[in-house]
């Protein structure tokens, strides 16, 4: 038992030392940063947040929250960074076990490719932030667990199938994008489904079913009518509005010829700077020499599949979603490692070089990647809502129009309870009905436009509260985020 766990502990310790020691007090919009604020804010006031609601995320944050220490903000981002420490110990494991059945340095090249992943600069930089990306890492490596078992690449129990299969369903009430993984599974299941019953089969669907239920969470707490409270999910309008990500199913595969190309060179920028020359070339060969066997096709399944949603969604954080991609190249690179450590030039060992100049490499970069993901002193959205906040007029209503200059103002306002008097209008979601509900129901003492729809629904509240200081936040994107707002009235 000690030696099956301890790659997964030396990797789970190794992502704790990285990470723990420096994860920030406050809100930031550094490293694609800006849906913390949403998620805090749901989170403290027992809401919803933007699609597709993230109902696991929603239970553990509130665990996380629980805690009494630091900040909110710190307590949120714990349960990003334990769950990418958990991830890279899950992968150390796996490829010790399932990559190279245990053979002799398994469990060391599984350690190194767990810490190659995750000492990158993407998966780094979302271990130290209030996202849900930690949260899907860990699932991913769950749902691949689960996927290389029901091949038959290692034995589990049917209770530990089982387990899995429950685990997994919980796993799409995280992140939908872990769906990519469905056709392994079923490829697992055709192909290989022969080597377990129909029994088995039966009950692991059923627990399967069984994760799915957190998604019930969502209309228990939209019929509270919290604050925060995407798609109004009471009802089976809004529920499917909200789980199925409708707002955003627009963007998926929605770039042109032209956006296409800047994003593959971005990711092939990317990953040449977490990699190196080197390791890409390692992550090659490993991939090529893993490929004809089922654990290669998992690989190649998931890179391919986790890159090409990257680089067809059409968000401006769209590269957080290679980080299971970069878990595949991760473990390609361990196998390229693996065989090139006997390569020899006459009697010079040549691989070993290679991998000492790999290594040193790996621990070289890190000191200019901390750098670049330390977050611990880049408050500015913090400063931003805690300045607005404090510096609005009496009663004033602030009206934003981004995801930058409202989630931080939700997170202090409604999560923190800062400045009570004060009304956040988002302009943006005016059109939607759930959203007019929620204002009623947040601020029953605004006036309200008679009728209950019409893109001018929003200009005609405002003009109906003009007897309030009416505050209109402007933001700059570019080069750095820059928001500022002008009062008009009282």
């Amino acid at each position: 038992m000690k030696r099956f766990l301890s790659p997964f502990l030396i990797a789970t310790l190794v992502g704790g030392i990285f990470y723990l020691p420096i994860l920030p007090e406050r809100i930031t919009w550094q490293n694609q940063g800006a849906d913390g604020g949403d998620f805090l804010a749901a989170i403290l006031t027992q809401g919803v947040p933007h699609p597709s609601g993230y109902p696991l995320y929603l239970v553990l944050g509130a665990v996380f929250q629980s805690f009494p220490v630091h900040t909110p903000y710190w307590r949120g981002a714990l349960l990003s960074a334990l769950c990418m420490a958990m991830a890279a110990g899950l992968l150390a494991l796996w490829v010790e076990k399932v990559v190279f059945k245990a053979k002799p340095w398994a469990g060391a090249v599984g350690v190194f490719s767990a810490f190659l992943w995750l000492s990158t600069r993407l998966v780094w930089s979302q271990a130290l932030i209030v996202e849900v990306h930690g949260l899907h890492a860990l699932m991913v490596m769950i749902w691949v667990w689960w996927i290389s078992a029901l091949m038959g690449e290692t034995l589990l129990s049917i209770k530990t199938l089982c387990l899995l299969g429950g685990m997994a369903g919980l796993g799409v009430g995280n992140h939908l994008s872990i769906v990519w993984l469905l056709p392994l599974v079923l490829w697992a299941g055709i192909g290989y489904g022969r080597r377990i019953s129909w029994r088995a089969v039966f009950l692991q669907a059923i627990c399967f079913g069984s994760g799915l239920l957190i998604y019930g969470i969502l209309p228990l707490r939209a019929q509270a009518y919290p604050p925060v409270n995407w798609g109004g999910a009471s009802d089976w309008q809004g529920f499917l509005w909200l789980v199925t990500g409708k707002i955003y199913q627009g963007m998926l595969f929605n770039v042109d010829g032209e956006q296409f190309l800047s994003r593959l060179s971005a990711f092939a920028d990317l990953w040449l700077k977490d990699f190196s020359v080197l390791g890409v070339l390692l992550a090659l060969g490993g991939g090529l020499i893993a490929y004809p066997t089922r654990v290669g096709k998992i690989l190649l399944w998931i890179f391919l599949a986790f890159a090409s949603f990257s680089l067809g969604y059409a968000a401006e954080d769209s590269q957080v979603y290679l980080i299971p991609a970069w878990i595949a190249l991760s473990i390609a690179t361990g196998i390229g490692l693996m065989e090139i450590k006997n390569w020899k030039w006459k009697t010079f060992p040549v691989g070993w070089v290679l991998i000492s100049l790999f290594l040193f490499w790996v621990v070289w970069r890190i000191p200019a990647t901390l750098r670049e993901v330390d977050v611990r002193y880049k408050g500015d959205a913090a400063d931003f809502a805690e300045h607005t906040l404090q510096s609005l007029p009496l009663n004033a209503v602030i009206v934003t129009t981004r995801d930058q200059d409202t989630f931080p103002l939700w997170y202090y306002h409604f999560g923190l309870k800062q400045r009570p008097d004060v009304r956040i209008v988002v302009l943006p979601l005016t059109p939607f009905a759930w959203y007019r509900q929620s204002l009623q129901k947040a601020y029953p003492d605004l006036h309200y436009p008679s009728t209950d729809s019409g893109k001018e629904w929003g200009e005609k509240l405002l003009a109906l509260n003009s007897d309030r200081a009416i505050c209109q936040t402007t933001v700059d994107l570019h080069p750095s985020i820059i928001i500022a707002y002008e009062c008009q009235g009282n």
